[in-house]
């Protein structure tokens, strides 16, 4: 994971206070090129995104919260859990399917 990275990620944790299981973390070329809609140029690549398992809806809000206030920019929502990720430029929250 890229320098940083996780001390940021354990804050999140702290404030979420609540265990969080990792399904990805960093991601190699060949690896990421595998996974069906993965992104061509990944931040999992660089060792800057992680997706954490987090199916109750009220999990997930509070997850989300804690990670906009350390600033993560890159917050995708699924059914299953949340993808942060430290991302260059304007800020991203999504809701994904």
């Amino acid at each position: 994971m890229a320098p940083g990275f996780m001390d940021e990620l354990e804050k999140v944790r702290q404030d979420y206070a609540k265990q969080m299981t990792i399904n990805s973390g960093f991601r190699c070329p060949a690896h990421n090129a595998k996974l069906p809609g993965a992104a061509k140029n990944s931040y999992h690549m660089l060792g800057l995104a992680v997706d954490i398992a987090c199916p109750d809806p009220m999990d997930r809000y509070a997850l989300v919260a804690a990670a906009i206030k350390h600033r993560f920019t890159g917050i995708k929502i699924y059914s299953w859990g949340i993808h942060l990720d430290r991302r260059f430029g304007s800020p991203l929250i999504l809701l994904a399917s």
